[in-house]
């Protein structure tokens, strides 16, 4: 899962993921890399494999926290229909940073600037 989530992102995101869905996909590999300590607590037979998945995650997420914290936090330009298809991205990330993300963070990543 997280493989086929890392995919997508980096199809999606693939110009320039940007301060708003990098953080996003910190939060997902955080959350992540939680469930998977959480299985290798609780399930001694997974437990390798948990200790592993949640390693990987976890260096996903510093990966991504330091990469969020270094992208500019303009939106991409929009003043074709290319380039609202191409905005569609980072809105559907501003969506979800409103909903899910502290609001200090989230209203932070989604001011216009």
């Amino acid at each position: 899962m997280l493989g086929a989530r890392h995919l997508t992102q980096a199809i999606l995101t693939k110009d320039a993921p940007g301060a708003l869905v990098l953080p996003l996909g910190v939060e997902l590999d955080l959350a992540h890399a939680a469930s998977m300590l959480g299985l290798a607590l609780l399930d001694r037979r997974r437990r390798r494999a948990g200790l592993l998945d949640a390693t990987a995650a976890g260096v996903f997420t510093i990966a991504g926290a330091i990469l969020a914290a270094r992208a500019p936090a303009t939106p991409p330009p929009v003043e074709s229909a290319l380039g609202r298809l191409g905005a569609l991205p980072h809105s559907a990330a501003r969506w979800t940073a409103q909903r899910t993300l502290p609001a200090a963070i989230s209203h932070r990543l989604t001011h216009d600037q």
